[in-house]
């Protein structure tokens, strides 16, 4: 059941429609999905202001998050020109941390391949710890040649890589020691502070590789 409401927004004058999914609970609790809201983060309008805006403008309305996106280059003869103009998610969050309070911050996707393992958990846990615990960091596996090209990684197996890759990761958000001998990760013994605010227990979503399609027929063809 869909559920829609009207309520005023406190100190702007402004009637704020709100949609809510409500789903069976126990002790008929509602259930309501809580939704996200993408700042401007490509083109000619991702300006600092603009985030600043919409990033406030969303917390005031009780939206659960904002979203970056990465994007690290493009080829030379793309005719896609907004997405070729795309600021840096985790530096993008980390500003509009310091211009909110309770919204949380998250990023669909960093691309794993990118990034060393230890060097995107130092920035992540930074950029949480600053924010209050509020970072929701997106992974995924890069899908351009081009960006794979640049940054001196294969595009082959990128699937096996980035499941040891989440391994690594987390490793030094336990507060312990951290090491690990991998196929393509080699972590020495090391410790690492700070770590984000819920240590290991962070909120990191994985995008994991899609199977490839298999061919469903007649058994004979």
């Amino acid at each position: 059941m869909i559920r829609r409401t009207l309520a005023t927004v406190p100190d702007t004058g402004l009637d704020d429609v709100r949609f809510g999914l409500i789903l069976p609970c126990v002790e008929d609790e509602e259930c309501r999905v809580q939704i996200g809201f993408a700042v401007p983060v490509s083109g000619a309008w991702a300006t600092p202001a603009n985030q600043v805006t919409i990033a406030q403008r969303a917390e005031a309305l009780g939206y659960r998050s904002v979203w970056t996106l990465q994007r690290l280059l493009n080829p030379a003869g793309s005719p896609d020109l907004p997405y070729r103009n795309v600021a840096d998610p985790l530096i993008t969050l980390a500003y509009l941390a310091a211009r909110t309070e309770r919204v949380r911050l998250g990023v669909a996707v960093v691309n794993m391949p990118f990034v060393a393992p230890p060097v995107l958990a130092k920035q992540a846990a930074t950029l949480d710890l600053l924010s209050g615990g509020r970072l929701d960091l997106g992974l995924g596996l890069g899908w351009m040649p081009e960006e794979f090209a640049a940054v001196g990684v294969p595009m082959e197996r990128r699937g096996a890589r980035g499941e040891e890759y989440l391994t690594v990761l987390r490793a030094p958000w336990t507060g312990e020691v951290a090491e690990h001998h991998g196929e393509f990760f080699d972590l020495p013994a090391v410790r690492m502070e700070p770590g984000p605010v819920h240590g290991a227990r962070s909120t990191v979503r994985y995008s994991p590789p899609r199977p490839p399609p298999r061919s469903i027929g007649h058994p004979h063809c």
